[in-house]
């Protein structure tokens, strides 16, 4: 029986064998012949008898088919058991998803390697790459300082004392001169517990500049942190009623401050002559008014005032404070007389202006329009009465241009509330009125001096559009405010003839004092500080008391700025230098010079700059009157105003 059973279980396996055996010989005939199909294929395509247009259905089939019979011929031929091959089927799966694990994950690192190194990197990537960009490493020209910030903040809470004693100080002579000169409904400031804070300001980024001549220019991007505050007492009348506390706040500044060491030397330290410090854009700034709502507006106009004064007058350009470091060096004398001197000058007409902003309730204005090109003169037209169109007739203005690649006419459009402003006399109706005006400025715009300069002695008249943005916007002052009307001509300086001094009836004086010398003495023995009062047209110019480097035998005056005044006429007017000396109890009378206008301008004598004679230079050594000695030794140029 068992014998049977055995019997016949052997016939059902061999049956099965020979069934398979069957369906494995139909499978290798089938894929044999689908693989000699696929191989003439592919040698008609190699020769170019024929297309490619296998489906990717066809390679499936065609790799499944070639796995499975491989694995049906490896079992017959190694005599495989059935639980081994059904146990071989997860070990070759796991083993199958390992490798491809492997294989993607190599190609995935492949792929992100290969990326980034095919991207370009930024500061970013870098920091992303190597946790930290290297010093070594500039990706652009302006370079950040945060190193020089962190210094300034450890450093800065041991400075803040003394710093803020010297800007009080500073600030405390220059309101005193301003109260004297303007005015101003105000009798005294005074300024208490001025702070920075403990981080005062931010420096964003410095570019250094190449191919700058004799010298090494550095521009900083510089922001302040809105932590400097002070107290304002002002006195507006008599008696301790009207004195009054203001507090300043949230004082903001932004800006591109330019350092300039020149000239640079080998042979003494620190390796240059001096500092110079300049602002080619005109800053931003700002602060909070807090206190007594009586006066605020007043008070707020002077600070307004002050500032303006200290930020753009000093360091705005062509403005440039220059801090020598070798005072007696022949260099650094050369490099500032270069730095304060003029090249040319320019004639502007104002001719007329479209499309004004109304400021009235009849849809009108009363315009007038306001120029400068250095913040300190300041030149405007007359009034025009109830107009958005008004149009100016013999309206001339002449500037002095000391560098014609970054100075630029400033253009201001004002309209005031008060339209016989021009005829109201100089009575006491008239400084009511002039003081009760309200004048609002709808419209500027900063017009380039180098594009007039390319074309010299000739006239460029073109349209300019008026904003009312800021001067140091990227984009400008901006537009929508109208447009106005100019004709500007541009002459340099060496090329004014003698006969057009002769010719113009008014014109320009700059002067410049060298020196001083053997002043009689004064109250004190030797002279100590001595101080200059010029005076031209109605004019006055005061210089700072200047101490004497030898024992009293001169004084110089070589870094004292440039005086300058305008429309002085030609025959009516001179010049008055008054040398004083400075005590504890006021200046004392030593002597004077006197030289008149015409003198100035039939002289040629050699411009110290250019080292030619040129016209209308008087460069001389003049003795001084009501003293028995002492001489002053000037630089005065006459420039007129010219018609072609």
């Amino acid at each position: 029986m068992i014998q049977t059973n055995m019997f016949k279980q052997g016939l059902a396996l061999k049956e099965t064998l020979q069934n398979s055996s069957k369906l494995l010989l139909s499978d290798l005939h089938t894929f044999t012949k689908q693989a000699k199909s696929i191989v003439l294929l592919t040698l008609e395509i190699v020769s170019g008898k024929k297309r490619c247009n296998i489906s990717t259905d066809t390679i499936f089939h065609l790799i499944l088919g070639s796995d499975l019979s491989l694995c049906i011929v490896l079992t017959i031929l190694l005599d495989v058991h059935a639980s081994t091959f059904l146990l071989s089927i997860p070990v070759g799966i796991c083993i199958g998803l390992a490798v491809s694990f492997v294989y993607y994950k190599n190609l995935q690192d492949k792929v992100e390697s290969a990326g980034m190194l095919s991207a370009e990197l930024g500061v970013k990537g870098l920091h992303h790459l190597l946790g930290a960009v290297p010093s070594w490493i500039n990706l652009t020209d302006h370079e950040r300082m945060q190193w020089l910030n962190m210094i300034i903040s450890k450093i800065w809470p041991y400075l803040d004392v003394q710093i803020c004693s010297l800007v009080t100080d500073f600030l405390d002579n220059i309101i005193k001169e301003q109260l004297v000169f303007r005015e101003l409904p105000i009798r005294r400031v005074d300024i208490h517990n001025l702070t920075f804070g403990g981080r005062p300001l931010q420096i964003e980024n410095v570019h250094t500049k190449e191919d700058t001549g004799n010298g090494l220019e550095m521009e900083f991007s510089i922001r302040a942190l809105d932590q400097a505050s002070l107290s304002v007492f002002v006195q507006l009348g008599h008696g301790r009623s009207t004195l009054m506390c203001y507090h300043v706040t949230n004082f903001f500044f932004t800006g591109r401050l330019t350092l300039r060491l020149m000239p640079l030397t080998k042979t003494q330290l620190p390796g240059f002559g001096a500092i110079v410090l300049t602002c080619y854009k005109p800053p931003k700034w700002g602060f909070s008014l807090s206190g007594p709502s009586v006066g605020a507006g007043i008070v707020k106009t002077f600070l307004d005032l002050i500032l303006n004064i200290v930020i753009s007058n000093l360091l705005g350009f062509p403005s440039r404070l220059m801090i020598p470091i070798m005072k007696n060096n022949s260099d650094v004398i050369d490099a500032f007389a270069r730095l304060n001197s003029h090249c040319g000058v320019v004639k502007v007409k104002v001719l007329q202006a479209e499309g004004l902003t109304a400021t009235n309730i009849f849809g009108k204005c009363h315009p007038a329009v306001e120029l400068t090109t250095d913040g300190k003169y300041k030149a405007k037209t007359h009034w025009k009465r109830n107009t958005l169109d008004p149009v100016w007739k013999k309206e001339e203005f002449w500037f002095l241009v000391q560098e014609t690649t970054y100075q630029g006419l400033h253009v201001t459009v004002l309209s005031t509330s008060y339209y016989h402003l021009d005829s109201a006399g100089d009575g006491l109706r008239a400084k009511a009125i002039k003081r009760s005006r309200r004048t609002d400025v709808i419209g500027r715009c900063i017009v380039g001096i180098h594009a007039v300069a390319k074309v010299v002695s000739q006239e460029v008249q073109s349209w300019y559009p008026l904003g009312l943005g800021h001067w140091a916007d990227p984009g400008g002052c901006g537009h929508g405010c109208g447009r106005i009307q100019l004709s500007m001509t541009y002459r340099h300086l060496e090329t004014l003839l003698p006969r057009e001094m002769a010719s113009s009836s008014r014109g320009i004086i700059t002067l410049r004092v060298l020196r001083v010398s053997h002043l009689s003495k004064g109250r004190s023995k030797p002279v100590g500080k001595a101080v200059l009062q010029i005076t031209c047209n109605k004019e006055i110019f005061r210089t700072r008391g200047i101490p004497s480097r030898d024992g009293g035998v001169s004084h110089v005056f070589l870094f004292i700025r440039i005086c300058e005044f305008n429309n002085v006429s030609y025959e009516e007017t001179s010049v008055k230098i008054k040398v004083k000396e400075r005590t504890g109890s006021g200046d004392v009378y030593l002597g004077q010079a006197e030289v008149p206008v015409s003198d100035v301008a039939s002289s040629i004598d050699v411009n110290p700059v250019t080292k030619r004679p040129e016209s209308g230079v008087f460069a001389r050594t003049l003795p001084l009157e009501d003293t028995a000695h002492g001489e002053v030794s000037v630089i005065i140029r006459y420039i007129p105003y010219f018609w072609t």
